[in-house]
């Protein structure tokens, strides 16, 4: 069998949106270069905002257990890049928050479904993300 047919690889989310003057891009996705379906993949989500001289890139990366346990995303390690005009106060908030969220977020595999359980992100008291418990569809590709 070739390698690429145990291999498995998950698209959570692709996107670019323009507003106005701004522009942000995120692409979050998973893979498996081995073995069977169920097991760890890598976790990468990956989203950039600009607008004008203005630019944030943060990354995620993380083990991400796919069984019909719930397991908790383990080494995550993120990082924010961001133009000089940015606080760096405000970095380190975002950077406090995510790394808080990312930490904390929880999935459950059940046939054809990914169910996920995380707590909401606040950024300097304001909730930019409630907390929640959604299912994504998952259902990988062949391929790495």
């Amino acid at each position: 069998m070739p390698a690429s047919a145990s291999a498995w690889k998950y698209v959570f989310q692709d996107f670019i949106d323009a507003r106005g003057a701004g522009v942000s891009a995120g692409h979050t996705s998973a893979k498996k270069c081995s073995g069977r379906m169920l097991g760890t993949y890598d976790f990468v989500s990956r989203v950039h905002s600009e607008g004008g001289e203005t630019q944030i890139t943060q990354v995620a990366h993380a083990d991400l257990r796919v069984t019909r346990k719930w397991h908790r995303l383990k080494d995550v390690n993120l990082t924010i890049q961001a133009s000089d005009d940015f606080d760096p106060e405000i970095i380190a908030e975002l950077a406090d928050a995510y790394t808080d969220f990312w930490e904390t977020l929880f999935v459950r595999w059940s046939p054809g479904e990914l169910h996920i359980r995380h707590q909401g992100i606040v950024v300097f008291g304001s909730q930019l993300l409630e907390p929640g418990q959604p299912t994504e569809k998952f259902k990988p590709k062949r391929g790495c």
